[in-house]
């Protein structure tokens, strides 16, 4: 379970004698000024993912309006009844009234520890998961970390103590007799993911049950096959999970697939590149290598510089009126590439402007389907990431899920193709120079594996687009949504 529904489920039994209007498990909860999903599920003694499952129609949980109704899941228990109470400040219940005052709350703080960064980490992941800031993260190893976007596998972190509010003794109320909510002092990184799964596995493990998790959701959490794991539990019944069940969870089949030869980014420098972005079209046709004018590696732009200027624009504007990016989201799409990158040895350049090619960056882009499903960030084949499922949009976007869009485009164990295996396949069939070797992996990522056309022109044969590898060219130096000169696809 992650830190923040452990936190939620800790503040839980300190919640106090609200005044309430009592009602039925599973009523209806009316925001009031100022609350969140996370205080309202502790409010009413709910785990947070329960909470987001039970609203599926709510887009947005960080602009809950006053007076909106949340339904509540069937386990809610707001106050001190037994039952489940909706929270009304108009119509209230009041305890006996005694003297005391209530005591502000104080801070009580956890126990520091270390920890040791595995693969798939990102610096934003690990403060998510143990309930910090970013920037209380940074500071708690200062001099330690050169590059926070490339963490290394095996380096120890020291993680800071989060604070947490300790609420007034419960054997106290105001003089007017209403015992006053207590102040919940949550770290902001842990508003931006309801739940993070326990580490993928590399041998057999243990999964613990919590509330709400299902045979596919444990799966997903821990990016291996549900088959796999229905296999490794025969005497499970998965439509009877209980909390505190354990299952085992097999091996995952296989590691990500990793670029070779010279194609191979072993040492990722994010601010090596041209700083300056290009955002005008140029149309290049032929076989993508520089002898035909394409553009080589040396005139693309840096990492750092790429993302600054696509971050304004990135996951804005989305298809099918989806909701855009917030600030989170994006950082963490930037995160999931160059943790990725650092895994498969892929050039993040390339991976960020496939990412923009494909879906704009949007992370609850629709899934197309073209003989299989091309779900997520990179409208990858046969996806296990998304959080648009069947027009249900997951709001915020969890930033596992981010992350599994990414290995899902880059480097999947999947029978179809992924960027890592058309670069390799692109690079194993020789190359003038570098740089073709991408434009050639492009085409191959958009239109299959037996996609190159026999005279090596990129958009002189039939394919899904036929401007891709041009456009691709083009994103890496700069070109975002400016007017296209290109027009292949217009005559297709």
């Amino acid at each position: 379970m992650g830190s923040l529904l452990k936190l939620a489920s800790f503040l839980t039994i300190f919640v106090l004698a609200l005044g309430t209007s009592v009602a039925v498990c599973g009523a209806a909860y009316t925001v009031r000024d100022g609350d969140t999903a996370c205080e309202i599920a502790v409010h009413c003694g709910v785990e947070l993912r329960n909470l987001l499952e039970a609203n599926p129609n709510i887009s947005s949980w960080n602009s809950l309006q006053k007076a909106q109704v949340i339904q509540l899941p069937s386990t809610a228990s707001c106050g001190s009844c037994s039952t489940c109470a909706q929270a009304n400040p108009t119509d209230s219940v009041k305890t006996a009234p005694v003297t005391a005052t209530a005591p502000a709350a104080t801070a009580t703080t956890m126990t520091g520890k270390a920890y040791t960064v595995v693969a798939g980490d990102t610096a934003w992941n690990i403060a998510a998961r143990f309930g910090v800031s970013l920037e209380a993260l940074e500071a708690a190893n200062p001099d330690k970390v050169a590059n926070w976007d490339l963490l290394q596998i095996g380096f120890t972190l020291n993680i800071p103590s989060p604070t947490v509010a300790t609420p007034p003794s419960m054997a106290t109320t105001t003089t007017s007799g209403i015992v006053p909510a207590p102040t919940l002092q949550y770290p902001p990184s842990t508003y931006s993911t309801p739940t993070l799964p326990q580490p993928t596995p590399t041998s057999a493990s243990v999964w613990t049950v919590s509330s709400g998790d299902t045979g596919n959701g444990i799966a997903s959490g821990v990016s291996v096959p549900f088959s796999d794991i229905s296999t490794a539990n025969p005497t499970v019944v998965w439509t009877q999970l209980t909390p505190g069940q354990t299952i085992i969870i097999p091996p995952a089949p296989t590691g990500l697939s990793q670029v070779t030869g010279a194609a191979a980014v072993h040492d990722v420098d994010t601010t090596e590149g041209v700083l300056t972005p290009k955002d005008t079209y140029t149309f290049y046709s032929g076989d993508g290598s520089s002898a035909a004018g394409w553009p080589q590696v040396s005139d693309w732009l840096a990492f750092d510089a790429m993302f600054d200027h696509l971050k304004p624009y990135m996951g804005q504007n989305c298809i099918s009126n989806v909701p855009g990016n917030s600030p989170d989201e994006t950082e963490q799409v930037r995160d999931a590439v160059l943790s990725v990158a650092n895994q498969t040895y892929m050039d993040p350049r390339f991976m960020l402007a496939v990412v923009m090619q494909e879906s704009n960056g949007c992370v609850r882009v629709v899934t197309t389907v073209g003989g299989n499903s091309n779900p997520g960030l990179m409208q990858s084949f046969k996806g296990k990431g998304s959080c648009n499922l069947g027009g249900q949009v997951l709001s915020p976007c969890p930033g596992n899920v981010i992350h599994q869009m990414i290995v899902d485009g880059t480097a999947a164990p999947v029978d179809g193709i992924t960027l890592v295996k058309a670069l390799n396949q692109a690079t194993s069939l020789g190359v003038a120079d570098l740089a073709q070797a991408f434009y050639r992996a492009a085409r191959l990522y958009n239109s299959g594996a037996s996609s190159l056309p026999t005279n090596g022109d990129l958009g002189g044969a039939p394919g899904a687009t036929l401007c891709y590898s041009s456009d691709i060219a083009n994103r890496l130096m700069g070109w975002f949504d400016g007017p296209t000169a290109c027009h292949l696809d217009a005559r297709a």
